[in-house]
């Protein structure tokens, strides 16, 4: 009876405390230590105002925990909602499901460049990297790893709008194909 249900409390505490190592390990590895911290502290506290998480990162610079919520942000890592209607600051929490897609970044990506080519993985590669991209934005990285992989620093072609074009094509596939978002 009761010693079953404290022994089951202690491994569910156990495995959260796991995955709560799993997650900073990740983000440090992947952001650095900078935005390990404050993906600790919305791990460990929950749902936050700015002011709270900088606060509880005292040992950062206030200018360092905003660049690190925006990296969280832009990579979909955290959520923002408004918590309180009168001073309208909002909230910020862990979106812990965009973990796993992060872990099956790579799978994604090998994927769509199977089903849709070479220039397909290239602009899914960079948009998993970059978070959130304007089309703009996109095409110009996208275009930039192609030069890199295809060409010598001798033969870099001086125009570029045949790739430009290439790429832009392949990217309207992906969003009729509902791939990527626009």
């Amino acid at each position: 009876g009761r010693a079953v249900f404290f022994r089951r409390a202690k491994d569910c505490s156990m495995f959260q405390k796991r995955k709560q190592l799993f997650f900073t390990h990740s983000l440090s590895r992947h952001f650095g230590q900078t935005v390990e911290a404050v993906g600790k502290s919305l791990l460990t506290y929950g749902g936050q105002p700015l002011s709270s998480i900088i606060s509880k990162n005292s040992s950062l610079h206030p200018e360092k925990v905003v660049q690190s919520l925006l990296v969280l942000l832009q990579h979909g890592l955290v959520t923002a909602s408004s918590i309180d209607t009168t001073t309208a600051k909002p909230s910020y929490s862990l979106d812990g499901n965009m973990f796993h897609y992060r872990l099956n970044m790579a799978w994604y990506i090998v994927n769509v460049r199977e089903r849709f080519g070479s220039d397909a993985g290239i602009i899914f590669e960079a948009l998993c990297k970059h978070g959130k991209l304007t089309r703009t934005a996109l095409l110009a990285t996208a275009t930039k790893v192609k030069i890199t992989q295809e060409y010598t620093i001798e033969k870099i072609p001086e125009d570029q709008t045949e790739i430009q074009a290439k790429l832009k094509h392949c990217f309207e596939k992906l969003v009729k194909q509902r791939v990527i978002r626009r």
